[in-house]
C-alpha cells in the first residue's frame, strides 16, 4: 500500500507529478471557473508533444493522466489553454 502525496492547491494553479516523471505523470490544477481550452505539452526545442482538443474543463480541482513512457528525457512544458489566456507548469522527464 502506497501513501499518496497530498499537493496543496491554489485557486487556477496547476502542478504536475511525480516530477522527475518516468512511465506516467499526474496533472492536476485547480479553475476557478469553467474553462474551454486545450492541453498541450512542448519540449525544450518548442514541439507539441501531446496535445488535447479544445474541450470544456470545469470549475474546481482537475486530474489528467501524462503519457510519458514514449517521451524523450528532458524539460517540458504543460500548458492550459484557452485564447492568450495560460495556465503552465514545467515537468522533467528521466526514464
Amino acid at each position: 500500500m502506497g501513501v499518496e502525496e497530498v499537493i496543496p492547491l491554489t485557486q487556477n494553479s496547476m502542478v504536475t507529478y511525480p516530477n522527475p516523471a518516468n512511465h506516467q505523470a499526474t496533472l492536476r490544477f485547480n479553475l476557478n471557473a469553467d474553462f474551454i481550452g486545450r492541453l498541450e505539452v512542448v519540449n525544450a526545442l518548442g514541439a507539441t508533444v501531446f496535445a488535447t482538443n479544445e474541450q470544456t474543463f470545469i470549475k474546481g480541482d482537475q486530474h489528467l493522466n501524462l503519457p510519458t513512457a514514449q517521451w524523450a528525457d528532458g524539460l517540458y512544458l504543460v500548458r492550459l489553454v484557452s485564447g492568450n489566456v495560460e495556465m503552465s507548469s514545467r515537468l522533467v522527464v528521466r526514464h
